[in-house]
């Protein structure tokens, strides 16, 4: 089981404003949202001894943001040790790939974390400069172009060097336009919303992995957003 902690960043974090009934200063957030995020964390180590558990964090920009956290939860596990026999001592991380520093520094990301998460409307947002409420409705075409294809490409490419498993959430991790993208590009894993899982599924026995590959080669060859859908029809893939 893979459970996220909070994810206090940016517009995220407003309700709280909701919980302490009135509006908060920035400065009395951070205290709050941290306080927050290490009872969660805490509770998850109490539980790590119950099952399979990998702790997600999300907005990892740097290598230190995740080996801060994993020094933190080792801290944790030994004060815990002492009275409850169930606390795991190695708990695996997973860092959520969110930011154009992230990507930028996913070499050393990489090597502090056991698995990543490629959280695409963050990133996204952040890379063609949208809001990310906009890129929650946008037309995951919208998105079908070289950078996009590039950033993934990268990406899924330096974590399977390193022997890293790769998961995708977001939008376009439902799209049926995406999906031989993903497949083709070596993804392990993809995470959609309840409502989108039937479809997903049932699309994903349909697709041959090498045939996808090969697609992948075909488009990344391509320049310009209009070429890209239009091999993707020929494929024979159908829009959302």
């Amino acid at each position: 089981m893979i459970l996220r902690t909070l994810d206090l960043s940016g517009d995220k974090a407003s309700f709280l404003s909701l919980i302490y009934k009135g509006p908060l200063a920035e400065n009395d957030k951070k205290p709050i949202a941290r306080k927050l995020c290490n009872r969660q964390l805490e509770a998850l180590v109490r539980s790590s001894g119950y099952g399979s558990l990998i702790i997600a964090f999300p907005m990892i920009s740097r290598p230190e943001d995740i080996a801060m956290q994993r020094e933190h939860i080792l801290k944790m596990t030994k004060r815990l040790d002492r009275t409850h026999r169930s606390v795991k001592r190695d708990i695996p991380l997973c860092a959520f790939i969110e930011t154009p520093a992230a990507v930028f520094a996913l070499e050393e990301i990489l090597d502090e974390c056991d698995y990543i998460n490629i959280g695409t409307n963050d990133l996204l947002s952040l890379v063609y400069a949208r809001s990310r409420q906009l890129i929650r409705t946008s037309n995951s075409e919208d998105f079908l172009q070289p950078p996009t294809l590039m950033i993934l490409r990268s990406i899924i490419d330096r974590a399977n060097k390193k022997g890293k498993k790769v998961t995708l959430c977001g939008g376009i991790a439902a799209s049926p336009k995406f999906l031989p993208i993903l497949i083709g590009m070596g993804i392990d894993n993809i995470s959609v919303e309840l409502k989108s899982y039937t479809r997903v599924r049932s699309l994903l026995y349909k697709l041959d992995p090498e045939r996808c590959r090969r697609l992948v080669l075909r488009l990344e060859k391509l320049k310009a957003k209009k070429d890209i859908i239009r091999e993707l029809s020929s494929f024979g893939v159908s829009g959302i």
